[in-house]
């Protein structure tokens, strides 16, 4: 999107395949003819987003994910995605300064990477690259509290401090989205009925893209698990109130028990029950250790004690996962339970931040950042790119 606007004009997932393209002998020879002439390579076209994941079969296409954790894994194919962006939203990147959101704690040689690839690839005048919880913060207009971000792949938390991260206290998950719509997908395929158990299958990416719609319209978070689970067992299913799916491989399911739909956003706060899901070095799956709700108390104990009750007056959830229904009532139990043994009770004060449009929190924070004036000072400038070179992201952005 463009600055300012606290709606974003574009979303786009994160995946792409290669356009398919004619194979005949005289293409191959025209290939080597110009490979052996020494003229640049054409450029590879691609099909983007959910298109490429409609097509996948269709075409035989072989997708490809350029981010994975939130890290930048295949630079050439995000940079082709930066490039489809701006001509989405009819622009020319050699007159757009740049503001991208990056995940906490990413390398600095990742940084570099990056802004070569803006100001030597692309070509941008400008370009500016910050944390996206703390962007998140600017979305409140707040520069200090704590702010969680539930991702597709990753929750991280971190706390905000005159309006910069403080690194110390940066914590990670690997639990996101994508693990609950596995983790669904799982339990309706007989695995996992009671958290855990079972060997995960396969998921194409047209099931995933089904279940994940089956995620966003009817899963919620319990305030209760073990009590709604009871709930679920008396459940008379000749009441209604249930709906019948087809997926694409042509089965059909029923949705409407609340034991699926609350089950699986459970694993959020308890992920030993995915235990079942497989873990690769590009997907790893968290199954030890405690849910978001600690992770968020963590945080703030990384701080300095003088400044933790600040900290629990300003606490921002945010991402995708955060829309679910139940989640602020959920969280605001949890932390209850876990304040006291922290800090006085009788003295704290405390507020949870779930803004209607924490789902775009990140953006809306850094649109609100790229419209004021003090952007154009910060911001890394052509002239001093030329000048410093990729290292210049060490000493200009956060």
């Amino acid at each position: 999107g463009r600055g300012g606007e606290l709606t974003p004009t574009l979303c786009l997932r994160t995946v792409l395949a290669e356009s398919p393209q004619a194979s005949d002998g005289s293409a191959q020879v025209d290939a080597k003819a110009k490979a052996a002439s020494g003229k640049k390579k054409k450029k590879k076209r691609y099909i983007y987003g959910h298109q490429a994941v409609v097509q996948q079969e269709e075409l035989g296409l072989k997708l490809s994910y350029p981010i994975r954790r939130g890290l930048v894994d295949k630079l050439d194919e995000a940079e082709a995605i930066w490039n489809h962006c701006f001509k989405k939203n009819e622009m020319r990147p050699q007159e757009s300064s740049v503001l991208l959101a990056l995940r906490p704690l990413t390398p600095k040689v990742d940084k570099q990477k990056i802004a070569q690839i803006l100001f030597e690839s692309i070509g941008v005048p400008g370009a500016y690259v910050s944390d996206h919880c703390l962007l998140a913060m600017y979305s409140v207009g707040s520069m200090h509290g704590v702010v969680m971000d539930i991702g597709h792949e990753t929750t991280f938390a971190t706390a905000i401090l005159h309006g910069q991260s403080y690194v110390p206290s940066t914590l990670r998950l690997d639990i996101g989205g994508n693990h609950i719509t596995r983790y669904l997908a799982h339990m309706f395929a007989g695995g996992g009925k009671k958290g855990g158990g079972g060997v995960e299958a396969p998921l194409s990416p047209q099931m995933a893209f089904a279940y994940e719609q089956i995620k966003e319209k009817h899963c919620f978070v319990a305030e209760n698990f073990s009590a709604e689970l009871k709930k679920a067992a008396l459940y008379d299913s000749s009441k209604g109130g249930k709906n019948s799916f087809r997926l694409p491989d042509g089965r059909d399911i029923t949705v409407g028990g609340a034991s699926e739909l609350c089950q699986a956003p459970e694993a959020l706060f308890n992920p030993s029950m995915l235990s079942g899901l497989s873990s690769s070095r590009h997907s790893p799956v968290e199954t030890h250790g405690d849910g978001i709700s600690t992770l968020l108390q963590h945080t703030i104990e990384k701080c300095d004690h003088s400044i933790r009750p600040e900290l629990y007056k300003s606490m921002l959830v945010c991402g995708g996962p955060a829309m679910f229904p139940g989640m602020k009532r959920r969280l605001h139990r949890e932390m209850l339970s876990v304040m006291p043994q922290t800090t006085s009770s009788s003295s704290l004060k405390y507020r949870l931040h779930l803004p209607p449009q924490r789902r775009h929190s990140s953006y809306i924070g850094g649109s609100i950042l790229a419209s004021l004036p003090l952007f154009h000072q910060i911001k890394m400038k052509r002239s001093e790119y030329a000048e410093c070179g990729p290292s210049l992201v060490d000493r200009k952005c956060c």
